[in-house]
């Protein structure tokens, strides 16, 4: 995660469940990070193109209200 970190202006985590499955140690590392933002209870709904044909984004959806959206991303990762 650091090598990351280090190259990113922000990471976007997104979390299936209601909480995080790592020890209490590395959620708080993470939560407390300025450059991560942690999306809980996020599915993938789709992802798009960008002008190229090449993977733009993806759009989420929030696993308790349905509610989908698209955050700025430059980068995908896996």
């Amino acid at each position: 995660m650091t090598v990351w970190l280090f190259c990113c202006l922000q990471v976007h985590l997104l979390v299936r469940g209601k909480q995080m499955r790592a020890s209490k140690a590395m959620q708080d590392r993470v939560t407390q990070h300025s450059k991560v933002s942690v999306h809980l209870n996020t599915l993938i709904e789709d992802a798009y193109a960008d002008p190229k044909g090449n993977m733009g984004g993806l759009i989420l959806k929030c696993a308790e209200t349905g509610a989908c959206y698209k955050p700025d991303a430059e980068h995908l990762c896996g």
